[in-house]
């Protein structure tokens, strides 16, 4: 279950590098819960606090 809502950060102005790299350090994934045409949904468990979130990741470009 998903404790939180956050809101997603704006991303116009960092790099595919850079965001993956705060993504990757932020949180470990646990398990895909779905995907779809715009990208995949997974359960995250966030490295500081130790909650579960759901985090869509996408792909630009």
């Amino acid at each position: 279950m998903v404790n939180e809502l956050l809101q997603p950060m704006a991303s116009h102005s960092k790099t595919k590098q850079t965001s993956d790299g705060n993504y990757k350090t932020q949180f470990i994934e646990m398990s895909a819960i779905g995907s779809g045409s715009f990208g995949t949904v997974f359960k995250v468990k966030h490295r500081l606090d130790d909650k579960i979130y759901a985090v869509k990741r996408v792909q630009f470009g």
